[in-house]
């Protein structure tokens, strides 16, 4: 997966088939997650909006999706 930064401190990794977006909230101990399931044309397929406890990476949520993603 590639990553990059966003505006507002927002970081995202993605590839051709989803985007994780981490963004900080103005409560430091948790942050915002935003996971788009793509379709092949590029459009969203699906969302689902997380809230996670502080500190995180986005290599830590990569990990962690790709182990639920190995168990369904």
């Amino acid at each position: 997966m590639k990553t990059r930064k966003l505006s507002r401190g927002m970081v995202e990794a993605y590839n051709e088939r989803l985007r994780i977006r981490l963004q900080p909230s103005s409560d430091p101990t948790m942050a915002l997650v935003t996971i788009f399931e793509l379709k092949p044309n590029g459009y969203t397929k699906a969302r689902r909006v997380l809230h996670v406890s502080q500190p995180i990476t986005i290599e830590q949520l990569i990990a962690v999706y790709g182990a639920f993603a190995e168990a369904a």
